[in-house]
């Protein structure tokens, strides 16, 4: 048997052969952890484009929402079917959507309208939001439907009263009503050297159709007016409305809608429009409203044309309503739950009042004017609610799904 007796460089063979290997491990380990990262990255692009794509639908939908009900909401060139469809139709958006980073990977979503609906109440729209994240695109689809809902106007009949109340009315001093009075109570009770001309009715038996407020939230927006004239140009939703000088709403051509919980009116303070069109001013707290001095719409120059078509005030709670001193009123005013108490010597209202009950005396005038038609819920709704229900889901979202 022979022995080897000279084993120089086995070593060297050795750590070849084990450096060998721990490199194939090591090229394999790089290669599994390269490939899990890859395929890692990939699945968070492939779910994070899904999740671009659900912004997009989410975007669209509040944005499709918002649309309808402000067009609801506004009156003008909308109170048809037709003028409803078309304006909603131009405005309902396809765009981009950009969203910033993913990581280190840009995303952005990019919507398409579907064929836009032609006829039909309510319409089906549908898009699809394509979501892109570094060259990862995922699309939803999406469905919804939109409602035009028609708008019951007041009845004309109340509107022809000068003063309407559901309960009693009691009118006595040297009160002047010009354009008949009436109520659904039983007593209608006119004393002292108080007349009444146009004629007096009872037990009328009329409906009393509850208010639709534009605004369904509360607000933390003040609106002060106690400088020369503070103008305004839009509908908007305020907690307090403060009149000390001239708070004046430039309607041109426009239905501006204004909602505030609380309305205070100095005795120097003076609300007017300006322009064609109608406010619809609306009231929501509970405190009670009382004006002892001040202008509510009075003409814009002195002895011209009167405006009480352009201006309706609802007053949404059962609260007291109490006019006095020379308050001067021109307008609408729907209160169908308030108490309206009218005392003073130079308290002059023009237009149509409807409230719950009256109780009026002094030289107070009340001269009966058209009063605009005003948009109102059909009977059943509760007001005593600032939130009141809507009549119909205007909007429904029917589907959303992966195609």
């Amino acid at each position: 048997m022979y022995e080897i007796k000279n084993q120089k460089g086995s070593a060297l063979i050795i750590a070849i052969l084990v450096l060998t290997v721990l490199m194939i491990l090591s090229t394999a380990m790089v290669s599994i952890t390269s490939s899990n990262y890859k395929m890692s990255h990939a699945e968070r692009r492939y779910l994070s484009a899904y999740y671009v794509a659900e912004a997009g639908v989410r975007h669209q939908i509040e944005h499709m929402r918002t649309l309808a009900e402000e067009l609801q909401q506004r009156g003008h060139n909308t109170d048809t079917l037709v003028g409803f469809f078309t304006l909603f139709n131009t405005r309902v958006l396809s765009a981009p959507l950009n969203l910033g980073n993913q990581g280190s990977d840009p995303a952005h979503a990019e919507i398409v309208m579907g064929p836009i609906p032609s006829g039909g109440n309510p319409r089906r729209y549908t898009f699809i939001s394509t979501g892109t994240v570094g060259g990862v695109t995922r699309r939803i689809q999406a469905e919804v439907l939109i409602d035009w809902v028609s708008r019951t106007p007041i009845a004309q009949s109340i509107f022809q009263k000068a003063l309407f109340t559901q309960g009693d009315m009691d009118l006595g001093g040297s009160v002047d009503i010009t354009g008949g009075a009436g109520t659904n109570g039983r007593q209608l009770r006119i004393g002292g050297n108080a007349d009444v001309k146009g004629g007096t009715s009872i037990n009328m038996n009329l409906p009393i159709p509850a208010i639709i407020l534009p605004y369904s939230t509360r607000s933390t927006t003040v609106l002060t007016a106690n400088n020369g004239i503070t103008t305004i140009n839009s509908s908007g939703n305020f907690e307090s409305i403060d009149v000390g000088a001239t708070l004046r709403f430039n309607l041109d051509g426009r239905n501006l809608s204004i909602q505030t919980e609380t309305l205070d009116l100095g005795s120097n303070g003076r609300i007017e429009t300006t322009g064609n069109g109608t406010l619809f001013l609306h009231v929501t707290g509970n405190r009670n409203i009382k004006f002892t001095g001040g202008n509510i719409n009075p003409p814009l120059v002195e002895g011209g044309l009167s405006r009480a078509i352009h201006f309706v005030m609802f007053v949404t709670r059962n609260i007291e309503i109490d006019f006095g001193g020379n308050f001067k009123f021109s307008g609408g005013l729907y209160a169908p739950n308030a108490e309206l108490r009218a005392r003073g010597n130079a308290t002059s209202l023009s237009g149509s009042i409807i409230v719950d009950t009256a109780d009026a005396g002094g030289s107070v005038q009340i001269h009966h004017e058209v009063v605009a038609p005003v948009e109102l819920l059909p009977p059943g709704f509760s007001t005593g609610s600032p939130t009141p229900p809507s009549p119909r889901n205007i909007f429904r979202v029917i589907s959303w799904n992966e195609p």
